[in-house]
């Protein structure tokens, strides 16, 4: 979640309360441009609504996965 809120495409982050982060798309940046961008790194995402993309780690989610997904996130530029 406190990389999302950094990010030049991203509107807003829902509080985070589990494992799931679920943030509001800047209005220029559609889901499925997003979800594009976000599967040439490996990374995968649902789109959550017309504006919101939803993040879920799982079990086997390490540090090493973290910080892949942070410098997928950082990478990505509309």
């Amino acid at each position: 979640g406190k990389v999302a809120a950094t990010l030049p495409y991203v509107k807003s982050v829902m509080p985070v309360d589990t494992n799931i982060v679920i943030f509001e798309l800047d209005p220029k940046v559609t889901p499925d441009k997003f979800l594009y961008a976000l599967s040439q790194h490996d990374v995968k995402a649902l789109a959550f609504s017309v504006s919101e993309i939803r993040m879920v780690t799982h079990l086997d989610f390490n540090d090493q996965l973290l910080e892949q997904t942070k410098a997928a996130l950082l990478k990505i530029k509309f």
